[in-house]
């Protein structure tokens, strides 16, 4: 989650006991507090931040057949 967002502070998340499930709500209402780009290959998922972390993430996929 974007802690910096606006909503984040507003909707006072970092003070929540929210479920899984219902962050995911919030997130899908306020797409500004999903962090960009994720990587998703298989099993595994990769936030692309810094976005060198998104070739070696390839290039590890790609080793792995």
């Amino acid at each position: 989650m974007r802690t910096s967002e606006k909503n984040y502070k507003e909707l006072n998340l970092a003070n929540s006991d929210l479920t899984d499930d219902a962050l995911i709500d919030l997130m899908i209402q306020h797409p500004d507090l999903l962090q960009r780009p994720i990587l998703e290959i298989d099993d595994r998922a990769l936030l692309g931040r810094p976005s060198d972390r998104i070739e070696a993430f390839l290039d590890a996929a790609i080793a792995l057949g």
